[in-house]
């Protein structure tokens, strides 16, 4: 028989197959669930670039979009699928230090940090009549939806200023910029590593806004500084002095199966950082993941973790994975 009829007669067969195979593969892939922000935030741009590296090696990697931290740390704890999550470090420590509430003490128990990752930019966009964080007292605001760290933060800002407005209001993203660009607010904060989708795509230098500096003494004793560089934004000519807020990715304190396979992914992110910066976010520029979380425990799972002969073998060519679906047609239709 000639090979090229051996060829047909065997794809013939394979498409006569029953799919009980591939069905039994899917079923035993190994599957975990990150939660990270907005559609439009930085936070699910890093998802993605993680899911990215998670599928070349295997993981599937579902990335869940969210309101924000606060609603990440309460998934990551009771909302089954979301095993990992991103949250700002002062919405951790706030539930970690906020007495008499024993659902928060049941929570600081149950999520441990596996690292820090990247910083949040406290982003204050105004008119240009806002000159400093101080002249926002007596002025409405708004500080982010209820469940997003954006909201938590803009609260501990103005308390730790001792800044009053005259009203702060739960509302963000687009909504929020369409109030300020009609007058009804005359600022917004928005906290998200720079730079931000949106801020790059629905600000013009024609709106008439800037980004304000955070300079205030005691702001500074609470917050570290940051800087956002000109021309991160189309419409920003000159750099801006800020603060910032440490993004730190969690896990849920598994014991079972998830244990191994969260510490995988946590050392596929270690070995991988190099490609991250590459490849990824710009805010992967910034990454070090050897820094501590004073008064948080670290996930066991990924400090125990042993990296296996297969994973130590993939990471020696992490660009050259092969692909058995593509090796088996070469192998089939060889000239």
């Amino acid at each position: 028989m000639k090979p090229f009829t051996i060829k047909v007669v065997w794809l013939a067969l394979i498409f006569l197959l029953p799919s009980l195979t591939w069905g039994q593969a899917a079923h035993h892939d190994p599957s975990l669930g990150i939660i990270t922000g907005d559609a439009n935030s930085t936070a699910y741009r890093i998802g993605q670039d993680i899911r990215t590296l998670a599928n070349r090696y295997d993981i599937h990697l579902t990335v869940f979009p969210s309101r924000g931290d606060i609603e990440n740390v309460m998934a990551v704890y009771q909302r089954p699928g979301h095993h990992l999550g991103f949250v700002a470090s002062d919405v951790l420590a706030f539930v970690d230090k906020v007495e008499n509430a024993p659902q928060l003490a049941l929570i600081s128990k149950k999520i441990k940090w596996i690292f820090p990752l990247y910083d949040k930019d406290v982003h204050l966009l105004a008119s240009e009549k806002i000159k400093t964080f101080s002249d926002l007292k007596g002025r409405r605001v708004a500080i982010g939806n209820e469940q997003g760290g954006t909201y938590l933060t803009s609260r501990l800002l103005f308390e730790i200023a001792d800044v009053k407005p005259l009203e702060l209001i739960a509302m963000g993203g687009g909504r929020a910029l369409a109030a300020l660009r009609e007058g009804r607010i005359d600022a917004m904060i928005t906290v998200d590593g720079a730079p931000v989708d949106w801020l790059t795509g629905w600000v013009a230098a024609g709106d008439g806004l800037h980004l304000v500096p955070i300079t205030e003494a005691r702001i500074r004793e609470f917050y570290p500084s940051s800087r956002i560089p000109s021309g991160t934004y189309p419409w920003q000519a000159a750099a801006v002095h800020t603060v910032s807020v440490k993004t730190v990715l969690v896990a849920y304190d598994f014991r079972n199966q998830y244990c191994h396979l969260i510490g995988r992914l946590a050392w596929l992110i270690r070995e991988n950082l190099a490609w991250f910066k590459q490849h990824g976010h710009l805010k992967w520029k910034t990454v070090n993941i050897n820094q501590s979380m004073k008064g948080w425990k670290p996930y066991e799972c990924v400090l125990d973790y042993a990296p296996s002969a297969d994973d130590e073998r993939v990471h020696q060519q992490p660009q050259r994975m092969s692909n058995p679906i593509v090796n088996a047609i070469q192998a089939v239709f060889q000239p």
